[in-house]
């Protein structure tokens, strides 16, 4: 069960896991192309098909397994399902926990707000190539090029993890629309500029550099309460809602997130503990 679930968080993750194009960062990501190059251009007999957990609804698709564009009529938009499956957990320790064990996640938990997304084209068979990529890497895999969103967040608290107060950090998710292409993934959370989260993050740590990505859709992305004049306190057992209502959400409280940054960090920040009562 166990090597189950793993094989289910690294598929959502390899989902998530691309690069930014050089316009907007400096991180040399080896498995994106920026989303102005036209989906006809990524073609090539080494670009063959779409994973067969895709289902292409309207208007076409090849059978030979790629998306297939060419007999579009102008403004017409070929629409792509993808239903995989994601770990579910029955506690946030044992989400975090579950990572922890892996050994080839490296978790970050933060509050951070959205920025603004872009989209981007993500070669999924360029992570498996990777050399550092388990249970082996494998130089045959054909390219294989999906839509990814990547949100950019600043982060305002660390509960876990090497990023700091001011940093602006990428976070990608599966799913978007590029040109007549468009991606709906089941685990795609709508995120807005100035949405104030608590992300619990994971990245594949044999992916260097290694971008950040939504462990759980439905258990990983909280909304922070609104601090109206910034004077509100909250109780430790006080919860925060779960941006994706279902009945697998969790429960996670400001005294969960306290106690992270003692396991973490030794202590409460300053900032955080004002807070809270």
């Amino acid at each position: 069960m166990k090597k189950f679930l793993f094989i289910l968080v690294i598929f959502a993750l390899v989902a998530l896991v691309a690069c930014a194009d050089s316009e907007s960062t400096a991180i040399p990501y080896e498995d994106l192309v920026p989303a102005s190059t036209p989906y006809e251009d990524l073609k090539s007999p080494e670009t063959p098909y779409v994973n067969t957990d895709m289902y292409i609804y309207e208007p076409s698709f090849n059978p030979g397994g790629r998306f297939c564009t060419e007999h579009l009529a102008e403004g017409e938009v070929l629409v792509v399902e993808s239903s995989g499956s994601e770990a579910i957990f029955d506690s946030i320790d044992n989400l975090l926990g579950f990572i922890a064990m892996s050994g080839d996640l490296r978790t970050e938990i933060i509050r951070g707000e959205i920025l603004d997304e872009r989209t981007a084209w993500l070669n999924v068979a360029a992570v498996w190539r990777h050399e550092g990529a388990l249970p082996y890497p494998d130089p045959s895999l054909p390219d294989e090029y999906r839509p990814v969103t990547i949100h950019r967040v600043r982060v305002l608290e660390v509960f876990q993890g090497e990023f700091e107060a001011g940093d602006i950090i990428e976070v990608r998710q599966p799913g978007g629309q590029i040109g007549n292409v468009r991606l709906e993934d089941s685990s795609f959370v709508p995120l807005a500029s100035g949405d104030d989260l608590v992300l619990i993050l994971a990245s594949l740590v044999w992916m260097p550099p290694s971008p950040a990505g939504i462990v759980s859709s439905r258990q990983a992305v909280y909304r922070f309460p609104d601090l109206g004049d910034g004077m509100r306190a909250f109780s430790a057992d006080e919860s925060l809602e779960c941006v994706v209502q279902s009945s697998a959400a969790l429960t996670l409280t400001f005294g969960d997130l306290m106690e992270f940054q003692i396991q973490n960090f030794g202590q409460v920040s300053e900032s955080f503990a004002a807070m809270v009562r």
